[in-house]
């Protein structure tokens, strides 16, 4: 049985181990990990949700970080991201714009995330129009499929692409307000210009205004398929001289 001094000297014995495992533990206890956040918001375009556009994140290094879509109501979400600054990317077909409404990752505004918390995005599609049509083979035939170009020409950077469908319709949307020329590729691999020019300096252009369409139809010029077996580098010139005549006439 132990005496009463020996149980004072135990009591005083693990008050102080204590004391020292509490000091020591306090000095090693690990740092907390960085918290995480998300960014969430919607696509519109005046109103109007933009459904599956492609939006992508980068840090403010042009780094990517990561990627998502818009649902039927144009929202997004990224989750589980570290604190900083980001950059958001929105691509819906032709569509290709900065947050906020800008045309260039260096002059996109940066969407800060802290630890913990939801920053929300609210984008609206810059002010855009809209080039369309309806492009017929030379027969008169809808041109189902054909591809369809515009390019902006005065420096804008604007452009657009896509085909046609079954009925030979097309449409380009979210174009940036500018002067464009438009071209149209059939199923055999020729291109031409609206309008009807086989070559990019007599291609006709065409005003787009925001919110406005512009119409653009087209018929493919006649054509025909040139065969044979090439034997000599004349040959070959001959084929090519006989090519071009059959495809543009007195143009050439």
């Amino acid at each position: 049985m132990l005496r009463s001094g020996t149980h004072r000297g135990l009591r005083l014995a693990f008050a102080v181990t204590g004391a020292v495992v509490l000091a020591v533990g306090g000095l090693s206890a690990p740092a907390y990990a960085a918290g995480t956040g998300s960014i969430t918001g919607h696509l519109t375009d005046g109103g109007t949700p933009v459904s599956n556009a492609n939006v992508f994140l980068f840090d403010t290094n042009y780094t990517y970080a990561g990627s998502s879509y818009t649902d039927s109501t144009g929202a997004f979400q990224f989750s589980g991201l570290a604190a900083a600054g980001y950059r958001i990317q929105f691509n819906a077909g032709p569509l290709t714009q900065w947050y906020h409404q800008q045309t260039s990752f260096y002059n996109a505004n940066t969407v800060t995330v802290v630890d913990g918390q939801t920053t929300t995005v609210e984008e609206t599609v810059r002010p855009s129009g809209t080039i369309s049509g309806h492009v017929y083979n030379p027969d008169g035939t809808p041109a189902a499929y054909a591809q369809v170009n515009a390019s902006e020409v005065t420096g804008s950077g604007g452009y657009g692409y896509t085909s046609t469908d079954g009925s030979g319709s097309y449409s380009l949307r979210y174009l940036t307000p500018g002067s464009y020329q438009v071209n149209f590729r059939n199923s055999a691999g020729l291109t031409q210009y609206a309008n009807n020019s086989t070559s990019y300096s007599g291609a006709a252009t065409f005003a787009v205004a925001a919110g406005s369409n512009t119409t653009v139809d087209q018929t493919f010029l006649p054509y025909s398929t040139v065969t044979g077996t090439i034997r000599s580098r004349r040959s070959w010139r001959a084929m090519r001289t006989t090519w071009r005549r059959t495809r543009c006439g007195s143009r050439c």
